[in-house]
């Protein structure tokens, strides 16, 4: 790969409150790239107050009718924040990053990361999405955007 060019450096807090919602973040791509290199990192992944996780363990099990009485909420610790990641182009949804990792690259261009669709690059309004499936704590998550030229 050749040089790369920074576009765009987005950094959010996400708390409890975000959960459930899909949070778009617009970039714009002002000339032609050969490819977009998109990092995606968010902080912490695992949820650590045991305390916390027990109770909403148990919450969970008695709104599912289940006997809580034999379970070992230990073996299901340490609970996960989960924050997923999308991109749309100024012309259609090139995919999501739907994994469990915390720390991806993805790459969006004629050869483009799994989940992804090739794609010539537009100038234009891009969005990173989040979609906020699990958020336990307060998160921070981090979003760069390079095009390779």
């Amino acid at each position: 790969m050749g040089e790369e060019i920074l576009i765009a450096d987005i950094q959010r807090v996400f708390t409890p409150s975000d959960e459930k919602r899909h949070i778009g973040f617009e970039f714009e791509v002002k000339r032609q790239y050969k490819y977009l290199k998109i990092n995606y990192a968010y902080s912490p992944k695992d949820f650590t107050d045991d305390a916390r996780s027990a109770e909403l363990l148990f919450d969970c099990a008695q709104k599912s009718l289940v006997d809580v009485g034999g379970i070992h909420f230990k073996n299901a610790l340490p609970f996960k924040n989960l924050l997923t990641l999308s991109v749309d182009s100024p012309s259609m949804t090139l995919g999501c990053a739907h994994r469990h990792d915390n720390d991806i690259e993805i790459m969006i261009g004629a050869a483009s990361s799994c989940g992804f669709l090739p794609a010539r690059i537009e100038t234009g309004v891009w969005t990173a999405v989040v979609s906020t499936h699990c958020v336990l704590s307060v998160v921070t998550a981090r979003i760069t955007v390079r095009g390779g030229i």
